[in-house]
């Protein structure tokens, strides 16, 4: 592969870092099955970051670093912290690729984020045709890539995305989860100076990957979602769902129950949903309002 290595930039700077934790460890043979064969030629080093458990892979070279029992972002930041490179290509282990990875992109995306160092970071979220709405991405950087506005919801997430990885590690906090590194993250980013990337809605994807409910790939509260199964027997990889079994829609009933950390996120990330469960607990509380809904 060559990504133009101009300014002395070579396959050496960057590092591709799959964040993990050692309850889906089941996860991590079909990800790295599936990563080896839509980028069988990949240049780059690849680790695995965990908590106590080591993946031994017998068809690539993948190296794990366990971090012990501590908050996802303090991990992840040590982590960082043991890769020598400028930048990481980051993963989570249910992010399935189902095609091959469009390297051309991705070399482009390399040389931009070398080339100009206020970029902290080029996301590459193959489905913005139904999640850009949180993104404001009206700004054209080039033909290929927009701005990531900073009034974006989600501006900091935990899509595949390309950091520079100073700037990944300015913005991690120590005891946050994941979704507090996207909620606090993107407020934090606010006043820094580093400018985000997205390609474009209409552009190509260059990790082909579809984590949602929606689309039915990935693990969700712990169970598999539906086509996992269809996508992995596709490529003769074998997984045991029974393990953790196959995640079902909750009812009613239990999506009202939740906690207010819960609640206060859906205010960004689904408020349709968080309309649902306040009415839902209206109706049950107080039926006689239901003429009105």
């Amino acid at each position: 592969m060559d990504i133009s290595k101009s300014d002395n930039l070579t396959d050496r700077d960057i590092t591709i870092l799959v964040n993990s934790c050692d309850l889906y460890e089941d996860a991590w043979e079909p990800f790295f099955r599936l990563f080896h064969i839509m980028w069988p030629d990949c240049p780059y080093d690849v680790y695995l970051n965990t908590e106590t458990k080591v993946y031994n892979c017998s068809f690539m070279k993948v190296q794990t670093i366990c971090g012990g029992n501590i908050s996802w972002s303090k991990r992840l930041k040590n982590c960082l912290e043991q890769i020598k490179t400028k930048y990481v290509l980051f993963f989570i282990e249910d992010f399935f690729l189902m095609s091959p990875v469009n390297e051309r992109v991705f070399d482009s995306a390399v040389r931009l984020i070398h080339d100009n160092k206020r970029i902290g970071f080029i996301s590459f979220n193959p489905d913005l045709e139904k999640e850009g709405g949180f993104w404001d991405l009206t700004k054209e950087y080039n033909d290929v890539f927009n701005y990531i506005g900073k009034k974006s919801l989600y501006r900091i997430n935990a899509q595949v995305n390309l950091w520079n990885k100073r700037f990944l590690k300015r913005i991690l906090k120590n005891k946050e989860s994941a979704w507090d590194f996207e909620v606090y993250g993107t407020i934090r980013a606010k006043i820094m100076p580093e400018i985000a990337l997205s390609r474009k809605i209409d552009g190509p994807i260059v990790f082909d990957y579809h984590y949602s409910l929606g689309y039915g790939y990935g693990i969700k509260q712990g169970k598999w979602l539906l086509k996992n199964k269809e996508l992995f027997e596709k490529y003769d990889i074998d997984v045991d769902f029974d393990k953790r079994g196959f995640y079902s829609r909750p009812t009613r009933v239990s999506r009202t129950k939740r906690n207010k950390s819960e609640l206060l996120k859906l205010v960004y990330k689904n408020p349709k949903e968080l309309i649902t469960i306040i009415k839902n607990s209206m109706l049950k509380s107080f039926p006689f309002i239901k003429a009105f809904f």
